[in-house]
């Protein structure tokens, strides 16, 4: 997937966005991405 992005990288003052809730958006699901390469495999 290349680099991965974390709260340290993203200054967080002034959007109202806890570090909590950037965590869960930054979340990568491994499992969902290495399913999706399959799904791609089969599809091109």
């Amino acid at each position: 997937m290349g680099s991965e992005i974390t709260t340290a990288d993203i200054d967080l003052s002034g959007l109202g966005v806890t570090k909590a809730d950037m965590e869960h958006l930054l979340e990568i699901d491994k499992e969902a991405w290495k399913a999706e390469i399959e799904s791609i495999r089969e599809n091109y």
